[in-house]
């Protein structure tokens, strides 16, 4: 019988380090990397197939969603402060807690700004909480596993 049984970890408590407030994330979207598939045939290989081959690292862009706070305006802000060639990059850090409220994995977006911001419609029909959610380009991810 093994004596320690590891379970797959939840995914709703967690972090965002993005050098603005406090207010925490409701979401986050788009932790991805692709690499690209390059295809190559050398002209005296023997076989009818293309070999494919490893080419450039792609970053999808990564959406952050949070209910909107009367008196915060740190989204806004930064989207706002962009010139036709000046950006607020900042690293911004995604941590996934485990059972005891200690980092697990840990996402790390470099030279990461914003390049959407979107409010949530509003309807007088329900009584759901107003979100405001901003998109952020970033040029490259690590990820790091806790010890």
């Amino acid at each position: 019988m093994p004596t320690s049984f590891h379970y797959p970890l939840p995914n709703f408590s967690f972090m965002v380090e993005w050098g603005g407030g406090n207010t925490g994330f409701q979401e986050v979207i788009g932790l991805e990397i692709e690499l690209q598939v390059l295809e190559y045939r050398d002209g005296s290989a023997p076989e009818y197939t293309n070999r494919k081959l490893p080419g450039l690292h792609s970053f999808k862009n990564v959406i952050l969603r949070r209910g909107l706070v009367k008196g915060d305006y740190d989204c806004y802000s930064w989207i706002t402060s962009a010139q036709l060639s000046s950006i607020d990059r900042r690293l911004v850090t995604v941590v996934l807690m485990d059972d005891k409220q200690t980092p697990a994995y840990t996402w790390t977006l470099a030279n990461a700004w914003p390049c959407r911001l979107t409010y949530y419609p509003l309807s007088a029909q329900n009584g759901q909480v107003m979100i405001e959610e901003i998109e952020l380009a970033h040029e490259g991810m690590t990820v790091v596993l806790a010890q």
